[in-house]
């Protein structure tokens, strides 16, 4: 799942007039009364603040893939790994959202414990990473998730991981 629905944060600062919770504040309604796309569905994403978007299920695919290179393989070391960023627990694991945030941190991690048969994909996985974290940055600038210039780095990753 993607960081910022775990932890219910924005990578980025929205500008004002987006802020969902600045703008009920504005209707006079309680958080998550708006009516919208998830006001049927239960989900609390805008109660938070937080608006999914299409970067949250690419990331959420990222961790599936590092799942799978980590946890799903016969190698105690990224197994040891996996314990770590892949907690079952409600919120987000600590190292999980720094080893996300931090620029080269899970390219030197998974150099060191991934198995050598998937050890060369290390670097394309954290840059898959860093154009993902990139991508949410830029929405903040930009205000839109649609901007297409956001989608270009990501796919080309997310082609050669698979």
């Amino acid at each position: 799942m993607a960081i910022e629905i775990l932890t219910q944060r924005e990578l980025y600062i929205p500008r004002e007039e987006d802020n969902p919770l600045r703008q009920a504040r504005e209707r006079k309604q309680p958080i998550g009364a708006e009516a919208g796309p998830h006001a049927d569905s239960g989900s609390d994403f805008s109660s938070a603040g937080v608006s999914h978007n299409y970067l949250h299920d690419l990331e959420s695919f990222f961790w599936l893939i590092l799942r799978l290179l980590t946890a799903r393989v016969s190698h105690p070391a990224s197994q040891e790994y996996a314990k770590l960023i892949f907690q079952n627990t409600p919120g987000c694991p600590w190292e999980r959202e720094v080893v996300f945030k931090q620029r080269g941190r899970l390219a030197k991690v998974l150099k060191a414990k991934l198995h050598d048969k998937v050890s060369g994909l290390a670097q394309i996985i954290d840059a898959t990473r860093s154009d993902i974290l990139e991508a949410s940055l830029r929405i903040g600038e930009s205000g839109t998730p649609d901007d297409l210039t956001h989608h270009a780095p990501l796919y080309d990753d997310f082609r050669v991981l698979l």
